[in-house]
This record gives C-alpha cells, structure tokens and sequence, in this order.
C-alpha cells in the first residue's frame, strides 16, 4: 500500500509540473500589441515662402524603426482653404519617410502622415506657419493674426481628420473598394454613420452607398461602376451622441 501511495503521489507532482510549463509556454506565446508611431519634422525652420523644405516622417514600432512601410503620403493644405495636395513619400531607410515642397504664399498651414505600416494605420497631424524674412517680422505677424482672426472658430473641423482612399486602378464593370480612415482629437472614430455619395462629373444623379466599419475608425464599402470618367466621392460622415456631421469631397477616375 505504501508503494502504491508513493507512485501515486509521484504521478501528482509531475502532472502538476506539466500543467505549469503549460500556462507559462500559453503565456509567452501571447503576442503584445505594438502601436506604430509617426513624428513629423520639418527643416529647415522657420520656413520661408518660396523656398524648399524638406518633411520628414520617422515611422516607428516600439524601439524598431520601420522601413518596410506599406503607404506613407502627406497631406499638406492651408489653414481654412478646401483645396488639399496629397504628396507620396519617398523611403529614405532608416524609419525616415519624406518629400520637398514649397510655398508660394505666407500663413498658417497643415500637414497631416498618411502611415499605413504592418497592417496598422495612423495619421497625425503637424501644424506650421510660412514666413517672408524679406519682410519687416511686424508685417509678417501682422497678416498671420489677420489669417487668425478671420478664420473664426473651425476647431471642430481640425479635430475631425477624414482620409479617403481608394484602389490605385479602378476599371469599367469591376468592384472597386472605397475606403476612408476617420479620426476625431486624435484617436480612431467608431460607432459612425458613413456614406460614399458618388456620381459621374458634370451629372446631377448621385448614388449613396453606406460604409461598413471594419476596423476601428476604418470605414469601407464596394462599388462597381458602369461607366469610364471622372467621378465624384464625397464622404459622410454622422455620429449621434457627438456634434459630428462634416464631409470630404475627392476625385477618381474609372478606366
């Protein structure tokens, strides 16, 4: 009897070990979820009407810098105007993404980094003031706080970041996918009611198409046109228990 009490006691202390080499191998192959994150610099500064700066989007993954970004493209517009230049950025290693620009006029500006990297999306924003050092600095400070003070009040506006995209050919009587990642004060917007109102260019018959949510903040719907041209989207984008009701409007074109 006493053996038998023996081995059985044996067996009880080596079931228990395997259960605990179990749980730590279930828990080390918990993989922890690692945000990318996107710093914006530009140089040099301050930064003069008509000369090129230089933007630069340091893409990162914790301590790893990630240069195997899938999408990285900034969007650059001045303060309180609706026309949005959209420039893609070139690799330059080490994590670092940029493009050149100048412009052509002083104000206030925006720039936001498009990053699609490792399945992931993010889209901050930056913004800045273009100066004319040629200039007395009163005048220059001058005309911005005039800038400032007719702009009124578009915080709302600024808070709400609606980035469409689309596939890179879109073709005559095949589905195409229309997508737009939305932000509000920084962080993913969910919950939302989004619609793609699309027409052809120069027509008054628009067609409304609502939007799944895939991811948080990630919006998308499928649509097959029937016809070659230019085209119109324009994204709604509604949410009940907030304020939030604005709209973007972009261009494709269906070969």
């Amino acid at each position: 009897m006493r053996y038998l009490a023996l081995i059985f006691a044996i067996m009880l202390i080596i079931s228990g070990c395997g259960t605990n080499e179990e749980k730590q191998e279930s828990n080390s192959g918990v993989e922890e979820f690692v945000p990318i994150a996107v710093d914006i610099v530009i140089h040099p500064s301050p930064i003069e009407v008509n000369k090129e700066v230089t933007f630069e989007a340091t893409v990162t993954q914790g301590n790893e810098k990630v240069d195997d970004a899938s999408d990285v493209e900034f969007e650059v517009w001045k303060d309180d105007e609706e026309n949005h230049e959209k420039i893609k950025a070139e690799n330059q290693g080490d994590g670092i993404y940029s493009i050149k620009k100048s412009f052509a006029n002083i104000g206030t500006y925006h720039v936001i980094a498009h990053v699609q990297a490792r399945d992931l999306h993010t889209m901050p924003q930056r913004d800045f003031d273009v100066v004319d050092l040629t200039a007395t600095q009163t005048e220059t400070d001058t005309e911005i706080e005039h800038q400032h003070a007719a702009e009124g009040d578009h915080h709302h506006g600024s808070d709400l970041l609606i980035h469409f995209m689309s596939d890179e050919e879109m073709k005559v009587d095949e589905e195409s996918k229309l997508q737009t990642h939305i932000t509000y004060k920084g962080a993913p917007l969910q919950g939302a009611k989004v619609r793609f109102e699309v027409w052809p260019d120069g027509q008054e018959k628009h067609e409304f198409i609502d939007a799944v949510e895939a991811k948080n903040g990630e919006y998308s719907a499928v649509k097959t046109f029937t016809e070659k041209g230019l085209y119109n989207v324009k994204v709604h984008v509604e949410k009940k228990d907030t304020d939030i009701h604005d709209h973007k409007e972009e261009k494709v074109t269906i070969q």
